[in-house]
């Protein structure tokens, strides 16, 4: 086994710990109203984290100081702001979010 085979092997038990974890810690889902698309949420979510994803991705490629790089960051900071802000208004609130259900 080399060196990166090994490395690409560490994160297979951390994986499937937080699988179990996430079992044994998260709350079931209440009853969800059937149609019902959190659009705003959705959005402003998705965004939020293919933006995080890019900035990160990109950066380590092109350097932290870009201006892309440091954009993407900030939106994406900003978006995932806005998720949780609409999450935690909304009416079918995600009993993971603190202080809510």
């Amino acid at each position: 086994m080399d060196r990166g085979e090994r490395h690409s092997r560490t994160g297979d038990p951390l994986a499937a710990a937080g699988a179990v974890a996430a079992f044994a810690l998260l709350l079931p889902d209440g009853r969800v109203t059937r149609g019902s698309v959190d659009v705003p949420g959705t959005l402003t979510g998705t965004a939020g984290i293919t933006l995080l994803i890019f900035a990160v991705a990109h950066g380590s490629e092109v350097g932290w100081a870009r201006a892309e790089v440091i954009a993407a960051a900030v939106l994406a900071a900003v978006l995932l702001a806005t998720f949780l802000r609409v999450q935690a208004r909304g009416r079918q609130c995600p009993r993971a979010l603190p202080g809510r259900g």
